[in-house]
């Protein structure tokens, strides 16, 4: 599996959570690490 396709399963949990900000912060961080 690619990062981006194991990214895009968590992203879509976050944007569930009530939490969103906070775990897109750093969902957003993980994802530029793995782009880098």
């Amino acid at each position: 599996m690619t990062p981006r396709a194991s990214a895009a399963p968590l992203l879509a949990a976050t944007l569930e959570s009530p939490n969103k900000d906070r775990c897109l912060l750093i969902i957003s961080g993980v994802i530029l690490e793995i782009l880098k």
